[in-house]
């Protein structure tokens, strides 16, 4: 993930596709923060049972989307009214 924010930042700086490069390796660090912090919480719940761990995983990745789609609009908004 380090590795696409520098690619971000140094070669794609202008390009339409950084946004979509920072948005993406945001999300995924922001989700994999979120599961390993509540993934003891998870493993007492489903029984260390691997089903239901993902199926827990993934209500945590639907949870995360609307906030990070909140958080991208409103960076994004305060950025392009600087420039």
């Amino acid at each position: 993930m380090i590795f696409v924010f520098i690619l971000t930042y140094f070669f794609l700086k202008w390009s339409f596709l950084s946004g979509y490069a920072t948005t993406v390796s945001f999300l995924g660090s922001m989700l994999l923060f979120v599961v390993v912090v509540l993934d003891p919480w998870v493993e007492s719940i489903s029984g260390n049972q691997p089903y239901l761990k993902l199926i827990f995983n993934f209500l945590i990745a639907l949870c995360i989307v609307p906030i990070h789609n909140y958080i991208n609009k409103t960076v994004k908004g305060s950025t392009s009214n600087k420039l």
